[in-house]
């Protein structure tokens, strides 16, 4: 089918999208329809902020169904999200809006890929209120340049009827997503955004936890929040700004965004009583890793161990930036495989190690075709005081392997065995 598909013209392909998209939203009665739905779309954070949104909404009392790349949440439910897809099929994606609102759900948050836009997996979805992150660099073995993905992005706010639109101020392309038409505009941001445009953050005070004003107009509402990092300050300002343009009151905003002290692969911790840190997280992209080794560098006295690979069937052209990074900022970079998909695993790491221009093979560069062998060989190196980061997976429960077949896997269950050898 694929090949099949393949064939086909691109016009002649988003038809058949559309065509099917039509077919299944008014087949499950179109779910969506009279409820509040608020899309987040970006390269990275899109996860993070649809947790905080719940959050917010479920503070003000609201029944709330959530769909996002690990977890599905329905009425307060929560499953995991397996399929290694952001945004469902059409026919799977409205079978769940239609349990959502059988759940008796009043606000859907949704994480809206450029996929799921560009093969017409919303249409009939009528989306209240669309949330920009930011655009980096991603998924261009699919849109193939910068300006084809950012225009994918667009058509959630060119091809619905917005009542609010918030945008992140710092992407160099918020204008052109600010000039759409929305009843109500905010952008968020941290030095970038005055008060009278939108939501800002002030005082900032990086920590455990982080507190911030987040400053609207001549409010200005005290935040504390439990995630590090000062990219999740631009995710809770996301959020803020929503809960702010759909009128949610201050305290079930400020209570929301404090009740979330974790997301799963996002930064996440395994403590299982070893001297050293260990950090798992799904960053797969330059920025999101960039953020990622920028955050817990300057909070590791020790050492910065860093496990990585790239995605098969993937933008190719980021691998040597990924390894490059690594290479700057970690001390110790260990290359193993990742989601190989039908390519050589082995290939794919020698992608990324053409980026690692600084480090000594044996010494501080070690490659591991298999992924826990990489993992075991940088909890092995690591010593009191350091900081092994294991990117690229996060909380995913699957391997996507050639054949297209997906196969068990959990980097904490890794983590977790490995540590136990170690201290056995």
């Amino acid at each position: 089918m694929a090949r099949l598909r393949s064939l086909i013209p691109s016009p002649l392909l988003h038809v058949y999208h559309a065509l099917q998209g039509w077919f299944w939203a008014a087949a499950y009665g179109f779910p969506a329809r009279g409820v509040t739905v608020i899309g987040v779309t970006g390269t990275n954070g899109k996860t993070t902020t649809c947790h905080f949104i719940t959050a917010i909404l479920k503070a003000a009392g609201h029944t709330v169904g959530m769909q996002t790349t690990i977890d599905v949440e329905i009425a307060g439910m929560v499953t995991k999200n397996n399929s290694k897809m952001t945004t469902p099929g059409r026919r799977r994606f409205n079978a769940l809006l239609r349990q959502m609102r059988q759940a008796g759900c009043t606000h859907l948050v949704l994480e809206t890929s450029s996929h799921a836009i560009d093969q017409s997996r919303i249409v009939g979805i009528p989306y209240t209120a669309a949330v920009l992150t930011n655009i980096t660099r991603d998924h261009l073995d699919y849109h193939k340049t910068m300006d084809a993905y950012a225009a994918t992005k667009l058509r959630l706010w060119s091809e619905q009827q917005l009542e609010l639109s918030v945008i992140n101020r710092a992407d160099p392309r918020w204008a052109t997503f600010y000039e759409q038409p929305a009843k109500r505009r905010l952008l968020y941001g941290l030095a970038e955004v005055s008060s009278e445009q939108g939501i800002a953050a002030e005082v900032i005070k990086l920590g455990k936890p982080t507190t911030f004003s987040a400053v609207c107009g001549d409010q200005k509402l005290p935040i504390t929040l439990n995630l590090p990092g000062r990219f999740n300050i631009e995710n809770a300002m996301a959020a803020i700004a929503v809960g702010v343009g759909l009128d949610v009151p201050s305290s079930a905003i400020a209570s929301g965004i404090a009740s979330v002290t974790a997301v799963a692969g996002r930064m996440e911790l395994v403590e299982a009583g070893q001297p050293f840190t260990i950090i798992l997280d799904y960053a797969h992209t330059p920025d999101a890793l960039e953020k990622l080794y920028q955050t817990v560098k300057p909070e590791t006295d020790g050492r910065l161990i860093a496990v990585l690979g790239a995605t098969g069937n993937r933008d190719r052209g980021k691998r040597p930036t990924l390894g490059a990074l690594a290479d700057q900022y970690a001390d110790i970079v260990v290359l193993t495989d990742e989601d190989p998909y039908d390519e050589d695993p082995a290939a794919i790491i020698t992608a990324v190690q053409a980026g690692v221009k600084h480090k000594t093979v044996g010494q501080t560069l070690y490659t591991a075709p298999n992924r826990a062998d990489g993992i075991r060989q940088a909890l092995d190196l690591a010593q009191p005081g350091d900081s092994v980061i294991i990117s690229g997976k996060g909380a995913e429960e699957v391997m996507a392997v050639a054949g297209g077949k997906l196969v068990p896997w959990s980097d904490r269950k890794v983590v977790e065995r490995a540590l136990a050898k170690i201290s056995a």
